[in-house]
């Protein structure tokens, strides 16, 4: 008897991931139609053929498509195959935002390395967040410049991952690059919003970093004035000075920042100095 013939996907080249006029790549169509063995096979190619492309299950990660995800998963896929650049299914899932896709590979028992983490805070996807911090108890991890998932998401303005970090027992005067803490960031990137979380959550409205600046030295210089309001409210020091002996009135005068901001600022200060 003769052997069923197979197609000659690897002499004959034919592409897995070639497109059609609607956008769909055979390993779709195999997938829509419930084609499971037309699957099983792609995948068993992609091993020997595609060893370093981004592969099917990448793909349907970054294109958000969680039903072929959870389609490729059940026919064997690996969910923690690399690609190239070593980055899995599951970081170009939380690259994109994918919520969908990453709760699907988080199910099928994907491992969380710090990247995702803190790009998920970065990013402000809270339905993904929640279902990967949930899973990894670990929020000590910081980026090469030394700061927290707490710092990214206050830097973003992010009040719900903010919340849901500290409510997992995240150190709200946890220090990051020269010893800034979350407070720092808010005042920096002028997120008047963040500082009453911060704040309530018991967070040193006087911290100092290496430089000896505070919160309201920063918003002072950068002429946030929202900020600089919400610190004074809070009872801010306004007369601490910084390694150079400056205090946030020095900072307003000479900041240059948000000009039109600086009269208005200068008053507030010098009213709560008297």
């Amino acid at each position: 008897s003769h052997p069923v013939h197979q197609p000659e996907t690897r002499t004959a080249g034919a592409n897995m991931y070639c497109l059609d006029s609607d956008n769909q790549t055979p390993v779709h169509l195999a997938a829509q139609n419930n084609h499971q063995e037309v699957l099983k096979t792609f995948l068993k190619e992609e091993g020997t053929l595609y060893k370093n492309r981004l592969n099917i299950l990448h793909m349907a990660a970054t294109v958000d498509d969680s039903e072929l995800a959870q389609l490729l998963l059940k026919n064997g896929a690996s969910v923690d195959a690399t690609d190239e650049k070593k980055q899995t299914p599951l970081f170009h899932a939380v690259s994109g935002g994918h919520e969908a896709t990453v709760k699907v590979l988080l199910e099928a028992g994907a491992s969380i390395d710090s990247t995702v983490k803190l790009n998920l805070c970065e990013l402000g996807k809270l339905e993904a967040a929640q279902a990967v911090i949930e899973k990894e108890a670990r929020l000590d991890i910081r980026t090469p410049n030394l700061n927290t998932a707490l710092h990214l998401a206050v830097q973003r303005g992010d009040v719900s991952i903010t919340k849901l970090l500290i409510r997992k027992g995240m150190n709200v005067n946890i220090t990051g690059t020269g010893d800034q803490t979350p407070i720092h960031m808010a005042a920096f990137h002028n997120k008047p919003e963040m500082i009453d979380v911060l704040i309530e959550a018991g967070a040193n409205i006087n911290a100092v970093t290496k430089e000896s600046v505070t919160p309201l030295h920063i918003a002072s210089q950068r002429g946030n004035l929202d900020v600089a309001k919400c610190l004074l409210r809070h009872k801010a020091n306004v007369n601490t000075k910084d390694k150079l002996s400056k205090t946030p009135l020095h900072l307003a005068v000479e900041g240059g920042f948000n000009v039109k901001n600086i009269p208005v600022l200068i008053q507030y200060l010098i009213n709560r100095s008297l």
